[in-house]
């Protein structure tokens, strides 16, 4: 319930929902809300606040290892410089279930996101390191990479913390 209510107003509704280990903001690797919504990926802090969000139209791939337990989400970027006119940003969720991850993409499939996926063994140092994953998205270009606001609707009604990982 508290995953639908940290959804954008404009988001379409609530597809998938778990907790999660991700990056935040601040490129702390912690306990998340994941939301997929009928229009991007998004991950939250306990109070609503989000952490990170992508796009469908901006994800060129989705990987996943199903006996590990995670997902990666990879996008490409207009970059800031010359030299590095394109950036890859890969983001990495622990603790997601790989048959969970393949039945949401069938779901993003059936409403038109032709979303490349496919199970992996590994992924990127970029994906896991906070400071890699810092310095590529300053590699972006200005207003390249969308982010949203906190839902002003918001409200915990338990008033309590999310998201314990066992």
């Amino acid at each position: 319930e508290d995953a639908r209510n940290m959804l954008p107003e404009e988001e379409d509704g609530l597809i998938y929902a778990d907790k999660v280990l991700g990056l935040n903001e601040k490129f702390v690797r912690s306990p998340l809300y994941f939301a997929l919504g009928g229009r991007g990926f998004y991950w939250f802090n306990h109070d609503g606040t989000p952490a990170q969000y992508f796009p469908m139209e901006e994800i060129d791939f989705v990987g996943y290892n199903t006996r590990e337990g995670w997902m990666i989400i990879q996008a490409t970027y207009s970059g800031r410089y010359e030299d590095d006119p394109q950036v890859y940003v890969t983001y990495l969720s622990q603790n997601m279930y790989g048959e969970e991850v393949k039945n949401f993409i069938a779901v993003c499939d059936s409403m038109g996101y032709e979303l490349e996926a496919k199970e992996i063994s590994s992924f990127p140092q970029d994906a896991f390191d906070p400071n890699e994953y810092k310095a590529n998205l300053k590699k972006i270009g200005k207003g390249a990479k969308r982010m949203i606001s906190k839902n002003s609707k918001f409200a915990r009604a338990s008033g309590g913390k999310c998201c314990t990982i066992s």
